[in-house]
Order: C-alpha cells, then sequence, then structure tokens
C-alpha cells in the first residue's frame, strides 16, 4: 500500500501563474467599462435622460400591444410602449412614452395600430400624425386615442371558409346554367342569325334601289345646275342694276323723313307758341267780347224802338224827311239792313 506525498515532497508551483493583484484590478476595471458600454447603447436604444410626454391608448383588446414595443409615427422611432392594464370595463388601457420634441406632431385627431415589419418581422404602434403649430401646443395631457386592433386570424379563416362555401354554390350555379341555358341559347342565336341573313339580302336589294334613286337624282341635279346657275348670275346682274337706285330712293327717302321732321317740330314749336299765346288773350279778350255784345243790343235795342216811333223806316237807317229815292223793288221789312251791324254771335 503506498502513502501518500508528504508535503514537502509536492512539485514546487511556479510565480509566473499566480495572479498578481496588478491584473486582477485590470480584469474589474475592463469588465467595468464594458458593462457601462452596455448601459449607454441602451439608454440611448431607450432615450434614457430625454424629456418625454405620457399618451394613452384605449383598445377592445391588446392583440398586437406588448411592453417596451416600439411606437412610429410616419416610419420612425418616437416612443415605447410604457405599460398595459386592464380597466373596470375590460377594455385595455396603454401608456406611451413619446420624446418631447415629438408633442406638435401627436394630437387628439391621431390614431393608433398596429404595424410590422416586413411578414416575419417586429411589430409595433403607428401613430397617425396631427400636426399643430408651434404657438398652439398646449403642456395638458392628451385625451386617450383610439387603438385599432390587428385583424383576428380565426376570424379571417372563418370569413375565407365562408366565402370558399359561397363560392362553391357561384361555380355550381354557373356550370348548371352552362349545361342547360347556353345550348337553348346558341339554337335561338343560329336561327337569329338566319333571319338577319334574311333580312341582309332585303338589305341589299334596298340598298340597290337606293343607288339607282342616287343615280337618277345625280342625273337630275346635273340637269338642273346650268339653270340654277344661270338664274343667280341673273339675280346678280339684275341686283348690281337695282342696287344703286335703291341707294338712291333710300337717302331720297331718309332726306324727305328729315325734312318732314323738321316740319313736325315747326308745327309743334307753333302750336306751342298758339296755346300760350291764346292763354295770354283770353283774360283780355272775354271781356272784350262781351263788351261788344253788350254794345250790339243795345243798338238793336234803338233800332226798333226808333222805327216802332216812325223816325226809320223798316230795312233802312236813313230819317223820314230825307229825300226819298224811287224805289224799284219791294223790300223785305224783316231784313237786315246792308249797313247795319251784324249780329253778335253771343246771345245777349
Amino acid at each position: 500500500m503506498q502513502t501518500p506525498p508528504s508535503p514537502e515532497m509536492s512539485p514546487p508551483v511556479e510565480a509566473s501563474e499566480v495572479p498578481s493583484g496588478r491584473e486582477r484590478w485590470l480584469f474589474l476595471i475592463s469588465g467595468a467599462l464594458l458593462l457601462l458600454a452596455l448601459l449607454v447603447a441602451i439608454g440611448r436604444e431607450r432615450h434614457w435622460g430625454e424629456p418625454q410626454f405620457q399618451v394613452d391608448l384605449v383598445a377592445s383588446r391588446a392583440d398586437g400591444l406588448q411592453e417596451g414595443m416600439e411606437v412610429r409615427l410616419s416610419g420612425m422611432p418616437i416612443g415605447r410602449v410604457e405599460s398595459l392594464s386592464l380597466r373596470n370595463d375590460a377594455r385595455v388601457e396603454a401608456k406611451l412614452q413619446i420624446n418631447e420634441r415629438y408633442r406638435q406632431l401627436v394630437g387628439p385627431r391621431s390614431r393608433a395600430q398596429s404595424g410590422q415589419v416586413g411578414l416575419v418581422g417586429q411589430t409595433f404602434v403607428s401613430l397617425t400624425p396631427d400636426p399643430r403649430p408651434s404657438g398652439q401646443l398646449s403642456k395638458d395631457p392628451l385625451p386617450a386615442l383610439a387603438y385599432d386592433p390587428p385583424p383576428d386570424l380565426n376570424q379571417l379563416v372563418a370569413e375565407l371558409a365562408t366565402s370558399g362555401q359561397k363560392l362553391d354554390r357561384t361555380l355550381a350555379l354557373a356550370s348548371n346554367l352552362l349545361q342547360t341555358q347556353v345550348p337553348s341559347s346558341l339554337g335561338s342565336l343560329q336561327a337569329s342569325m338566319g333571319k338577319v341573313s334574311g333580312s341582309m339580302g332585303k338589305l341589299s336589294g334596298s340598298m340597290g334601289d337606293l343607288s339607282a334613286m342616287s343615280k337618277t337624282l345625280a342625273s337630275e341635279t346635273r340637269n338642273t345646275v346650268p339653270s340654277v346657275r344661270a338664274l343667280t348670275s341673273t339675280l346678280q346682274r339684275e341686283s348690281g342694276q337695282i342696287g344703286p337706285a335703291v341707294r338712291r330712293t333710300l337717302a331720297n327717302a331718309d332726306r324727305t323723313l328729315g325734312r318732314a321732321d323738321q316740319t313736325a317740330a315747326t308745327a309743334e314749336q307753333a302750336s306751342r307758341e298758339a296755346q300760350l299765346l291764346l292763354q295770354q288773350a283770353r283774360p283780355v279778350l272775354i271781356p272784350t267780347l262781351q263788351n261788344a255784345q253788350e254794345l250790339t243790343g243795345a243798338a238793336t235795342r234803338l233800332v226798333r224802338f226808333l222805327t216802332g216811333l216812325g223816325l226809320l223806316e223798316r230795312g233802312t237807317t236813313t230819317p223820314r224827311t230825307a229825300p226819298t229815292q224811287p224805289k224799284t223793288d219791294p223790300m223785305d221789312p224783316y231784313k237786315v239792313h246792308p249797313t247795319s251791324p251784324d249780329p253778335s254771335p253771343y246771345q245777349p
């Protein structure tokens, strides 16, 4: 039985294999630097130390939402999903942390929906922009935004199955229609084409008649055109001869109308002057006529009075004492003497 070697007989340890205190400190410092670089990279990724504001989302279900997922606006990252919670009304509430420098691009009319990079890439929350001028920014929290969750895959499969069943029924109906209705429709179409061929034959005959009528009309037109041309030339010559006389007649008529207008204007002016003169003379003429009427009446009464006394004979103004001339013809005793004044038109 071998005995274990004594400690004095164990191989000596080399001094280079024992770690010194300097190397230990170098290892610790390098590890700390690596950890610090890792923390700085994570902080830059998560925008640690930058001012942020909170935006709330309310959704009917949490499909497509995860804590820590990225929030994008127009495809650019602007924040992250901070937390998810279930409200009392069984709806999901998500809190987003958005960088403060993007506050003017997110507003009350913004909406959130689920997005994905490619077909199997990472998912993110996409916000629609609602830009506002910088002067209208407010520090008040935004109202909760609506979130449109991605479509449910099971619901899509169910709707696809239903659409497939409807498509199968439609194809079956179409096949039945092709087998039953199309042959009869083709027969009817062939019969219609036969009738159309007969109609085309009749149409060809009608076209022949129409062609003959066109030829007759063309010949009649060729015979009529010279007469029409001769008549047109005659009318042109006559119009050339009559035109100057008509123009002279129209010129004379214009001058005559001008003179008639001047005569009418003169007559109108004379009528106005006569009316004005009559208006001016009426106040003096009426008393004068009244005085003449009174004088005429007085003279008539005087002549009647002298005749009644016998101083005058009827029909004369000569006194009885004057020598009388032999009468050659009898006089009407009631005839007015030629030298007597005319009776007044105005009765007393």
